[in-house]
């Protein structure tokens, strides 16, 4: 096995992370990984498929990550952990822990930590945890983040995999929905042997991902001419906004309604310390992702049951103790549980009166939330507006954790009028997994292992405009623009304001020069060595990357000879200001530069004894 060469993919999740790998050898398959990691104890380590996303920031055996972290460690010390930090790629977020030195003084404990870097233990502690893989690096690592990330979430995605020590050159990002739907194509290979269009919805711990795209299988002769090769085309079409609507957000509808139980025993919480109100939170969401999956399980059917029903065999709940607090046994019935849950999958106000058919609630206020939005989104994007004639969708898949509640098919079902009479919904398979399972498979095909059987086409969905004097900002890339293994240039010119060596633009991304939520990124200043008259012509390139990064270069005539530009970019630390300026050297953005800090050791009683106890 050590000559076979192997790819990794990597689903990077708000609340979980899952490898999967696969290797060249003949008839092969993607597989998902063991990864090694403290669970009872800091060096009681164990190989698990499932490793939590939640890194504990300990005084005493550095950093952890994984089960331990978050099942052990966070309940005593949840100050010091980080969970769910993908919500927090691309922003400005930090997090400072503080200890209180002999003399009583509390005091910064170690660096300031960045999401990225956060990110970066996470996927470090699955490099070093993997078992049971050929030796050497990786031909191909594909990281899944959601179809929604933006060009500054993916660039702090990249800076994370920079900082595990993965070869960015191997690195590729892939759409989450995407991912899973390369899984499932290996389960319906008949299904779709015409042209498909599909919508897959996401339910991931932290965002809702919508992604509306075309497939279709063909054969094409193979070197064998007895025996032609299957290619499967996949053209991404549409996808929704970033949102926060996820797991994470119905466990804390879940624990809100389990504090309620709480009180509702007569048990007063004012005698809580600070501490004691964060341990209890720990210990409440904890239950609430418990009776989530007991609600899947209970109703693991995917069918929502009648009314008389909804009272009958309530989940029986153990609370820990914290403070002053014993333990105390909760029990909850499936209808507040379902009623809970259902705030996140509003129905639209077409289907209130099917809604209210089924004991559902059809409160107006529920209706606006971004659970259909994200739906809407996905098909505006991809050109379908306003009502429909006919479906445009013929397939829905539902993958990620929390898809296996029953309510979302619902929501689903009765997202219009035409969706219940004449569009499936179908689970893809091995939910869990198969957004990894999806990206090694992609990885392969990158690598050659597949003999190039996906024929995929990926856009940019975010297009680039530049802000202008009248307010009106000037496209510099379209969004709808095919980047699929190619870097995509455009050329742009516009004249000098007045005489100088600098200037700064405002750049802004979005879904169309309408758009009316375009977002800001971060400045840019065009300097040259020698002064321009005003009304000078510079001409300014804009480039981006299969990963949707964005790199700029300038350059102008003077004197009848080329002058070329230099670009930089304002660091979107909150701290002090980087390089010169407050500027940093911006060439091709790929994450070059931001975080320079090498990451601790993770999990190291993890380690292999043959890595003398580093990462």
């Amino acid at each position: 096995m050590s000559d076979r060469r192997y790819v990794l993919g990597i689903d990077l999740g708000t609340t979980n992370t899952v490898c999967a790998a696969w290797t060249d050898e003949p008839r092969a398959d993607p597989f998902v990984c063991h990864i090694r990691q403290p669970f009872t104890a800091p060096d009681a380590v164990e190989a698990d498929p499932c490793l939590p996303s939640v890194v504990a920031f300990t005084e005493a055996d550095g950093v952890l990550v994984g089960h331990y972290a978050k099942d052990e460690y966070a309940r005593h010390y949840r100050s010091r952990t980080v969970s769910s930090v993908k919500r927090h790629m691309g922003t400005r977020w930090t997090k400072t822990f503080w200890k209180t030195t002999a003399d009583g003084k509390k005091v910064q404990d170690g660096r300031v930590w960045h999401p990225e870097e956060v990110s970066g233990c996470i996927l470090k502690a699955v490099r070093a945890g993997l078992t049971d893989l050929p030796p050497g690096d990786p031909a191909w690592v594909v990281i899944t983040v959601p179809a929604c990330f933006g060009t500054e979430q993916r660039r702090a995605t990249l800076d994370a995999a920079r900082l595990a020590k993965f070869d960015l050159s191997k690195v590729r990002l892939f759409d989450e929905p995407a991912a899973a739907l390369l899984h499932q194509s290996w389960h319906d290979t008949a299904a779709w042997d015409r042209e498909k269009r599909l919508l897959i919805l996401d339910v991931g711990g932290g965002t809702l991902d919508a992604s509306y795209m075309v497939v279709k299988r063909e054969q094409v002769p193979g070197p064998d001419p007895n025996r032609p090769i299957d290619v499967l085309h996949a053209d991404l079409r549409g996808r929704s906004r970033y949102n926060e609507l996820g797991g994470d957000d119905i466990d804390l509808n879940l624990a809100g309604l389990l504090l309620q139980k709480v009180e509702g025993e007569g048990i007063s919480l004012d005698a809580l310390t600070e501490a004691d109100h964060r341990d209890l939170c720990s210990v409440l969401l904890a239950e609430a992702e418990k009776a989530k999956k007991t609600l899947c399980d209970r109703l693991k059917d995917g069918q929502v049951p009648a009314e008389a029903d909804l009272d009958k065999n309530p989940l029986k709940l153990k609370v820990r103790g914290v403070g002053g607090l014993k333990e105390l046994p909760l029990t909850v019935k499936l209808r507040d549980l379902m009623l809970a849950v259902r705030e996140f999958m509003p129905l639209p106000s077409l289907a209130k009166s099917a809604a209210a058919t089924k004991g559902l609630p059809t409160d107006s206020d529920v209706y606006t939330y971004t659970f259909n939005e994200a739906i809407r989104q996905a098909l505006e994007s991809a050109g379908h507006r306003g009502s429909y004639e006919k479906p445009p969708v013929d397939l829905v898949y539902l993958t990620g954790g929390s898809s296996r509640l029953p309510m979302l098919r619902d929501a689903v079902l009765l997202y219009d009028s035409w969706w219940k009479k004449s569009v499936p919904v179908i689970h893809v398979a091995d939910p869990m997994d198969a957004v990894a399972l999806g990206a090694a498979r992609y990885a392969g095909t990158l690598a050659g292992f597949d003999g190039g059987r996906v024929a995929l086409r990926e856009r940019m969905f975010e297009g680039l405009y530049l802000g202008t004097a009248s307010g009106a900002p000037r496209p510099l890339i379209d969004p709808m623009v095919d980047i699929t293994d190619k870097t995509v240039e455009e050329t742009h010119t516009f004249q000098t304001s007045g005489p100088g060596t600098r200037a700064e633009i405002d750049l802004f991304t979005g879904s169309g020069e309408g758009d009316p939520d375009l977002q800001p990124i971060r400045k840019r200043s065009l300097s040259f060595t020698e002064v321009l008259p005003p009304n000078h012509p510079v001409h300014f390139i804009a480039t981006v990357t299969p990963n949707r990064q964005i790199g700029l270069s300038c350059w102008t005539t003077l004197h009848g000879q080329r002058l070329n530009g230099r670009v930089e970019v304002r660091t979107a630390r909150g701290g002090p200001p980087a390089g010169d300026g407050g500027v940093v050297q911006q060439g091709l953005w790929e994450a070059e530069g931001e975080v320079g800090a090498e990451l601790p050791v993770v999990n190291a009683a993890a380690l292999p004894a043959a890595d003398g106890g580093e990462s």
